[in-house]
């Protein structure tokens, strides 16, 4: 299934959403347009705290799993404690059938160094990039 891209007209009216022409491209469906990037910190909530009250951010905090964005925003960043690994990104990408997605990109040849995983917490799989670049793909949005 694809999504049509909306361009806007010589007024920068959206144009109707309709399926690209030749030479065109068209977005996937298996991944929403929300997302969340990691960013590192000493301790997540004195952060969330700080994203909060210096910037007006909203923030969630469930868990270990602490996001800040501002009000309106599809994106979030989620603040983890500790340093990032080798070739992982700090990018995440979501989809509502995670394990169906992530079965379908694997079928395409991409890559997973971390398959579909449940957790009591969650579900995630891993995928590479060509040049190794690590990106989480997580159940959900951001």
């Amino acid at each position: 299934m694809t999504l049509g891209i909306r361009f806007g007209d010589a007024h920068g009216r959206p144009a109707p959403t309709e399926r690209p022409k030749r030479g065109g491209f068209a977005l996937s469906s298996m991944i929403s347009k929300g997302f969340s990037v990691a960013v590192m910190v000493s301790d997540a909530k004195k952060s969330a705290r700080w994203y909060k009250e210096k910037l007006g951010f909203s923030t969630s905090i469930e868990d270990h799993w602490i996001t800040v964005w501002p009000k309106g925003a599809s994106w979030k960043l989620h603040l983890c404690e500790g340093e990032l690994e080798p070739g992982n990104t700090g990018i995440s990408f979501w989809s509502e059938n995670l394990e169906k997605d992530a079965a379908a990109l694997k079928k395409k040849g991409v890559k997973f160094s971390q398959d579909y995983t449940k957790f009591d917490w969650g579900e995630i799989a891993q995928f590479d990039d060509p040049d190794g670049n690590v990106f989480t793909f997580g159940k959900g949005s951001p």
